[in-house]
Formats: C-alpha cells, sequence, structure tokens
C-alpha cells in the first residue's frame, strides 16, 4: 500500500481523490475491527516530532509493529470488510 510508505499519492493530482478514499478506508476498517490498533495508530502519529521526514522504510515498519500485520495483508483484510458492507 503506497499510503503506509508515504504522501506521494495526496500531492499527485491524478491520485489525490483516490488516496483520500483508501485512506478513509483504512482508517473506517481500524475503528470498526481493530479499536485497539487504531487508537495505538493515532497514538504513534500524534507522538512523532512535526516537520520531520518520516522515511518510508521506517513508515513501514511502524505500520506493521503498531497494527500488527504488513500493509499487504492489511490492504487484503480491508478490500474483504468493503465488500462485506
Amino acid at each position: 500500500m503506497n499510503l503506509v510508505s508515504g504522501d506521494e499519492m495526496f500531492t499527485n493530482e491524478d491520485q489525490v481523490v483516490e488516496a483520500y478514499s483508501v485512506a478513509w478506508a483504512m482508517m473506517f476498517y481500524l475503528a470498526e475491527r481493530q479499536q485497539r490498533e487504531f487508537a495505538a495508530i493515532l497514538k504513534h502519529t500524534a507522538m512523532r516530532r512535526p516537520f520531520v521526514v518520516y522515511e518510508r522504510d521506517e513508515r513501514r515498519a511502524d505500520f506493521q509493529e503498531v497494527i500488527g500485520m504488513d500493509p499487504y495483508e492489511f490492504s487484503k483484510r480491508v478490500s474483504w470488510f468493503l465488500d462485506s458492507l
């Protein structure tokens, strides 16, 4: 998932709508299915120092540690969840 590793989709005019849609879906899934991890990722993000470069590898590692799965597995679960609605 590109959104886990970086913010480029939000700055690309052709992808910004998709970026917001995917980000919403990810947060909705976490809020509905993994509340503890949702709170943990929000807390982790809020505790980061502002305006410090957040490297791709660090983002991915933090995501895996806090959410408890790799971004690929997470994306499959979000897709299954949305398909079930």
